[in-house]
């Protein structure tokens, strides 16, 4: 199991990607939360941290991995396996 704090966004409850230093590629997910922040008129005003879970498929290629934010989850059921 992988399990972490992540930023979501509350306007579309999208998982923001990582923020990352540096240039290039990386930065993509630090305009995001930036321009975030930026929008709302203070540093993390706009930013919630949720607990989020990676899901790994059993039989898919990792690329398919995701992360969901806790509401996403389905409860352990019989009908639900």
């Amino acid at each position: 199991r992988k399990s972490e704090l992540k930023y979501v966004d509350p306007t579309t409850n999208k998982i923001l990607p990582n923020r990352k230093r540096g240039r290039g590629r990386g930065r993509v997910g630090a305009a995001a939360v930036h321009a975030l922040d930026q929008n709302n008129n203070g540093v993390g005003s706009g930013i919630l941290q949720e607990w989020c879970h990676h899901i790994h498929f059993n039989g898919w290629n990792s690329r398919w991995d995701r992360w969901v934010t806790e509401q996403d989850l389905f409860d352990d059921t019989i009908e639900n396996r």
